[in-house]
């Protein structure tokens, strides 16, 4: 046949085009509308079931305010258009002190110990003496401590058992027995369910053995599942207390947010209704309880009423500047590393360096310049223990008096006449 012609072939070509244009032009105008109305469904979809949802969580939070309103008697709605408007309209009203019936317990949580005090509830009036309510007092537990170890042993993974807390933790500060033994303050500084549930048992534990002395029980053995403080008094059944708690707080203006949010959770599962309970900064606290024992000048009597708060720790002493006449403000803070802990390590390292002779130059001496308070080490941790257990003792009693006995017996054996060596020395 005869060959085409160019002209013929360009021709057919642009046909072609043109058709194929032509096809995808409208495939395109059919698929839009398609792909506009899938969108438009599914947004409404989605926008449907987020007001559902919306009404559902609307109608849980007025159950709740109910709820709560039937328990305090307090609107908290109103409380906030007060605060928003700039009246706060009666105090009394805010106050949540007069529903609880075994008065308030102050817990502070501090580095190395735990300290309770508690005041009866102003309305009882049969713990009144000549009219006036009774004072605050710290609270002594079951074997006559005014304060407790704020320590927490952890065991190992592969063990089945719970934690111990206070003393028994404290037994094993230098034989840990596998596991760890930690400090529930300074687990503030690290997130997760270990951290708040160390802070929890170690003050279940002893909070619970305090208002056991000065309530009586609440009604029952205490139980993890229970809460400790409940604002409803006909809760108080099971472990758990009618009782106001308030916690004191470091205050570490770089980072008190964070560590204040942490420290709130943790004890909100200790509490119901959850908020129960009132945070106060250290050095306030501390202004507060000097205040209430007329240890500051009167209001007005100078210019200023700054006040210089020295706090000596277990593990640190802080120095804060609190200001303020009706509201206690702290303006600055600064901590150094140095408590009475500290005092108890270098007794401790005393009595061994005294006793087993300096450490040997196998390479282990601790740069003092650098560190002048290390922590004592001793290749025997059941003798190590033991000196702990007794430069403890032995820095209590000198709060009181002049000279302290240290006596320790078979503290370790000879190994040249095998015969038991004992500690009998004296510290002043």
């Amino acid at each position: 046949p005869p060959a085409a012609s160019p002209s013929r072939t360009s021709a057919a070509s642009a046909a072609s085009a043109s058709s194929i244009r032509q096809y995808h032009s409208t495939a395109r105008n059919e698929i839009l509308p398609f792909l506009a109305a899938g969108i438009l469904g599914a947004s409404a979809v989605y926008t449907y079931r987020a007001f559902r949802q919306m009404d559902r969580d609307w109608e849980e939070y007025y159950r709740d305010l109910e709820e709560y309103r039937a328990v305090a008697g307090i609107d908290p709605e109103e409380r906030a258009d007060r605060n928003a408007t700039g009246n706060s309209g009666d105090a009394a009203a805010d106050d949540l002190s007069r529903f609880f019936k075994g008065g308030t317990l102050a817990i502070d949580v501090g580095t190395t110990r735990l300290k309770l005090s508690h005041r009866p509830s102003l309305a009882d009036e049969s713990r009144h003496k000549d009219g006036k309510p009774p004072p605050p007092s710290v609270s002594v537990d079951r074997e006559g401590f005014r304060s407790t170890p704020s320590l927490v042993w952890v065991p190992p993974s592969d063990d089945g058992g719970g934690m111990l807390v206070g003393r028994l933790a404290e037994a094993r500060s230098h034989d840990a027995k596998g596991g760890s033994v930690v400090r529930p303050r300074e687990m503030l500084e690290r997130d997760g369910e270990l951290a708040e549930a160390a802070i929890q048992q170690s003050i279940r534990a002893v909070a619970a053995n305090a208002l056991d002395q000065v309530l009586g029980g609440g009604g029952g053995s205490p139980s993890a599942q229970n809460p400790l403080f409940v604002l409803d008094e006909s809760l108080s059944t099971g472990g758990s207390y009618n009782v106001r708690p308030v916690f004191t707080y470091p205050p570490h203006p770089e980072e008190s947010s964070r560590l204040l949010q942490r420290y709130q959770r943790s004890v909100n599962g200790l509490t119901s209704p959850a908020g129960i309970a009132d945070f106060v900064p250290e050095p306030v606290a501390v202004v507060t309880g000097a205040e209430y024992y007329n240890l500051l000048p009167p209001k007005g009597a100078s210019a200023g009423n700054s006040v210089l708060v020295i706090d000596v720790g277990g593990a640190s002493t802080s120095v804060s500047v609190v200001e303020g006449d009706d509201a206690a403000e702290v303006l600055c803070c600064a901590s150094f590393p140095f408590g009475g802990d500290t005092l108890v390590d270098l007794l401790v390292s005393h009595l061994a360096n005294g006793f087993f002779g300096p450490p040997g130059d196998g390479g282990d001496d601790v740069d003092e310049a650098a560190n002048p308070s290390p922590k004592p080490t001793l290749d025997d941790p059941v003798a190590l223990q033991r000196l702990h257990e007794a430069s403890v003792t032995a820095v209590h009693e000198l709060s009181s008096k002049t000279r302290s006995e240290i006596n320790i017996p078979y503290l370790t054996m000879d190994l040249e006449t095998r015969q038991p060596k004992h500690l009998e020395v004296g510290v002043s």
